[in-house]
């Protein structure tokens, strides 16, 4: 006998609360139950494959629970490592070489957190699509601006008051074009 989806779905959530109210439920249990339920006597084995898609849906919800709190623990050493290294970058006493590192170190670790991203489903990448994340702060912005001013003048690097001079005149430049 052939049973439409819906009885089937029916019979996929009797036999889920049956779990739940007896967890160590055999097929045989659940049988006799559903028989006195439904007033129809079910074949054990299409029963047994019923229980199996219930255990194999719980296991794949609990292993995408289990992969997600492991990748949110690896974003918050990420985070913790990231604001450890911009006060690496923020320090005046950091060699420029330092600040170099700190920032290779953050792109490397972003970089190597948002392919975890991926390869684990949590988002899918669509190459057709431009990010729309939004606009950096003007805190963030002027850090990285100043990462990249040291990146490319580590012989003498600058102060932030004479980056921010230079950021004016530059600002001040664009606005007479």
């Amino acid at each position: 006998m052939r049973l439409s989806k819906e009885k089937t779905k029916e019979l996929i959530e009797a036999i889920r609360g049956e779990i739940i109210k007896k967890p160590d439920a055999t097929i045989f249990d659940i049988q006799q139950n559903l028989n006195l339920k439904y007033g129809h006597i079910y074949d054990k084995n299409f029963l047994g494959k019923l229980k199996n898609k219930i255990h194999k849906e719980r296991s794949h919800r609990y292993n995408q629970i289990t992969v997600r709190y492991e990748i949110a623990k690896l974003e918050d050493t990420v985070e913790e490592l990231c604001r450890e290294l911009w006060v690496i970058i923020d320090d005046e006493k950091s060699t420029s070489r330092e600040k170099i590192n700190a920032i290779r170190e953050i792109r490397s670790s972003k970089s190597m957190l948002l392919e975890t991203l991926f390869n684990s489903g949590i988002f899918e990448a669509n190459a057709n699509q431009p990010k729309k994340d939004g606009v950096l702060d003007e805190e963030e912005a002027k850090k990285i601006a100043q990462a990249i001013s040291f990146a490319f003048n580590y012989d003498k690097p600058i102060t932030r008051e004479e980056w921010e001079k230079q950021q004016a005149e530059k600002q001040n430049n664009e606005n007479m074009l």
